[in-house]
């Protein structure tokens, strides 16, 4: 069955000599074709470069074209040039177990690899079809040949860095070859521009992230190694980077070794070599793919090392020789042996109390008392408020005058006033991009929006004039203001967490990140700490007095929304897994999970009073959280993906944006839709109400945020 991208070219399209068939497959950096060479009457695989995430095909003219920024059209030339580099390489050789480049087309603003096609199966459909484990023949059937094939790539200077069951490709006759060099770039030229990685999780060896060693041939050999894991174990590998901080924090290495994880069914030659070859630090794997080889084949001696134990202590004993110049290496061991007794005993000793404390303090923050809003403060709006007079227009407070009881007698109960956005009131434009993000003020007089167009825009409510412009060199993806007003704090791909003095609009700190793109962040209630999250799972914290960061990992797939829970240390987060982790900011620990949603989740928004908690997906869904009990109180199912959330200032409805366009409000209580707001030309990217309710404002890809206009109305309950 053919593969569809809304990317791809139309079937009938010539390339050359060549016209496209259908689509084979695709990854985040190109989409490989079945095309037919009209000379020849043969088939061939065309792989075309369309990097998914900066560049997009303009389907009138079949261009591809990158995104209206620098840094997108500078990352997209680099890889350009570097695709056709690889491709020229590859062609210089011949090798029946690595994919044969015929010829490179440059057509389209992209170029192409025409490749030999082969009719086959890759070799994660083969374990998929073969109980997910192979036995030991096959296994060495499979994986010698690719280390002749790989050997060979190393000579020419070039690495694969994506070797994986997926790039592994099984002819007709079960003979294997190496595919997909989409990430393949020469050993001794490093350079790409700051913050791009390409890597497969599980299959990656450490260096391959930021600042985490020299890539080289080494690298090839781990994700052979790990791709040999997978095998013999039917499981993905844990990824390199859980394991790399595992073992500086001197925690257990969190992957099962081989020798382990699948004893009795292989010699346990070979699942020695598949952990060797799966060693943390590159020093300790085997250096060449010959090396790899020859210890498969029992040629040269094995150190022995193949268990996560010998893996922890060795990196722990690097650790000890930075630290300890004085000791010597037996001393040391010594000292290492007799600390991990008395940390055992005192764990022994301390566990019951320490649990008890720690489980007492997480009921403490689940159980905490709800701030009870009555129906007449509903009705009122904040004391400092200086928009009475736009929250309630005339015809309103006439009408309300009418409906009012004459009396305040106890058998009469008072109606229920909610502020409801019911009108467009202004729309402020400004942004060459995206509107990512709208947060109000603590104060409600200025609003901040960010955008791809790398700036932060603050604007005044009652005028729409732009008070000052942050500009930044990175599309800005999160933005939250201080709890005090005082500061901002701005996310986005360049990894790092920028806070600003509102007032001179000048930068005050950075907190520095793993180099991955945040898609989130937010400032907690008490303004001690500013959380952020992104692409590589990990929720990171800050205090903003010193700038210590910790580390809340629990994730298994990107973040791409937190929330700290008002008046309480409580922090949600939640992404690709699908699943929200609740954690205790004061302790580091995750509480719990919750879960539901079938699809990646986008949006999490808490009630004023932290009571409620909502959370949308990519599949179309709204959960409603009771999180004075963490259950599921309203399920909503809408027509697209929700991609913003925000919460009435009483709690009484929900404000949705999401990729339809609109802007609609649900109330809490019964899931009944009560408004929908148009006029948006794209996806509602934001939404967030004012402090006082009296306004909501909306963001979006039609690069305009609109300010709707709330009214007193009634409501019944």
């Amino acid at each position: 069955m053919a593969a569809y991208h809304e990317n791809a070219l139309q079937p009938g399209s010539t390339l050359a000599e060549y016209t496209i068939e259908s689509v084979l497959g695709y990854g985040g950096f190109s989409i490989t074709y079945l095309a037919s060479d009209a000379a020849l009457g043969a088939h061939v695989a065309i792989k075309e470069y369309l990097p998914q995430e900066i560049a997009a095909r303009d389907q009138n003219t079949a261009l591809v074209i990158p995104l209206a920024s620098k840094d997108a059209i500078r990352h997209y030339h680099w890889g350009l040039k570097n695709f056709v580099k690889e491709a020229r390489a590859l062609a210089r050789f011949k090798h029946t177990n690595i994919v044969r480049v015929l010829r490179f087309i440059e057509a389209n603003g992209t170029a192409y690899t025409v490749m030999e096609y082969e009719q086959g199966q890759t070799l994660a459909q083969y374990l998929k079809a073969s109980g997910h484990r192979l036995d030991e023949s096959n296994l060495l059937r499979i994986v010698m040949p690719i280390l002749n094939g790989l050997h060979a790539v190393h000579e020419v200077g070039l690495l694969h860095l994506d070797i994986k069951p997926e790039n592994i490709y099984l002819r007709q006759d079960g003979s294997p070859i190496l595919i997909d060099f989409g990430s393949a770039r020469h050993a001794l030229t490093e350079s790409r521009p700051s913050g791009r990685v390409t890597l497969t999780h599980g299959y990656a060896p450490v260096e391959q992230y930021p600042d985490k060693g020299k890539l080289g041939s080494w690298s090839d050999v781990y994700a052979l190694g790990a791709t040999m894991y997978r095998c013999v174990t039917g499981k993905r590998p844990d990824d390199s980077i859980d394991r790399y901080r595992s073992v500086l924090d001197y925690k257990t290495d969190p992957l099962k070794p081989a020798t382990r994880a699948a004893t009795g069914r292989y010699r346990r030659v070979v699942l020695e070599c598949v952990d060797r070859a799966m060693q943390i630090y590159a020093k300790d794997r085997p250096q060449t793919a010959r090396e790899f080889q020859d210890e498969l084949l029992g040629r040269a001696r094995r150190s022995g090392v193949g268990s996560n134990s010998a893996s922890t202590a060795a990196s722990g004993s690097r650790k000890a020789q930075r630290e300890a110049s004085a000791s010597t290496v037996r001393v040391r061991r010594y000292a290492v042996s007799v600390f991990a007794v008395i940390v055992i005993a005192m764990a022994v000793w301390l566990d019951g109390a320490e649990i008890s404390s720690f489980w007492s303090g997480v009921a403490d923050s689940v159980s905490e008392p709800a701030n009870v809003v009555t129906a007449n403060e509903r009705a009122r709006p904040a004391a400092n408020s200086t928009r009475n007079a736009i929250a309630a227009p005339k015809a309103v407070k006439d009408r309300q005058r009418k409906e009012a009881p004459q009396s305040k007698s106890a058998a009469t109960p008072s109606p229920v006033h909610v502020l409801l956005p019911t009108s467009l009131r202004s729309i402020f434009k400004g942004h060459a991009d995206w509107v990512q993000a709208v947060v109000f003020a603590p104060t409600g007089r200025r609003l901040a929006t960010s955008s791809n167009d790398r700036t932060v825009r603050l604007w005044d409510i009652d005028t729409g004039a732009v008070v000052s412009v942050l500009k930044l060199t990175y599309p800005v993806d999160a933005i939250d203001y201080s709890p005090d007003g005082r500061a901002l704090v701005t996310a986005g791909t360049d990894g790092a967490v920028q806070l600003w003095d509102i007032r001179t609009a000048t930068p005050i700190a950075r907190f520095e990140g793993t180099g991955y793109p945040l898609f989130s962040v937010a400032y907690a209630p008490d303004g001690r700490n500013v959380a952020a999250a992104g692409k590589d799972r990990v929720v990171y914290l800050w205090n903003t007095a010193n700038g210590n960061r910790r580390a809340l990992e629990g994730h298994r797939g990107e973040i791409n929304a937190l929330a700290f829970r008002p008046g309480s240390k409580m922090l949600v987060s939640a992404g690709a897994d699908r699943l929200i982790h609740v954690w205790d900011v004061e302790s580091g620990q995750e509480i719990s999970s919750l879960s539901g949603h079938k699809d990646a989740v986008l949006a999490l928004a808490f009630s004023r009073d932290g009571n409620w908690l909502a959370s949308g997906d990519a599949g179309h869904t709204i959960r409603l959280w009771d999180m004075r009990t963490q259950t599921v109180a309203q399920t909503l199912n809408l027509s697209q993906s929700i991609l913003s959330l925000a919460f009435a200032r009483d709690g009484s409805w929900l404000a949705v944006g999401s990729a339809d366009d609109t802007v609609r409000l649900f109330d809490r209580e019964t899931g009944r839709l009560i408004q929908t707001l148009e006029g948006h030309g794209g996806y509602v990217q934001a939404v967030a109400v004012s402090p006082d309710g009296s306004l909501l404002a909306s963001g979006g890809r039609d690069r305009n945020v609109r300010l709707w206009h709330a009214a007193v109305e009634r409501a019944s309950r």
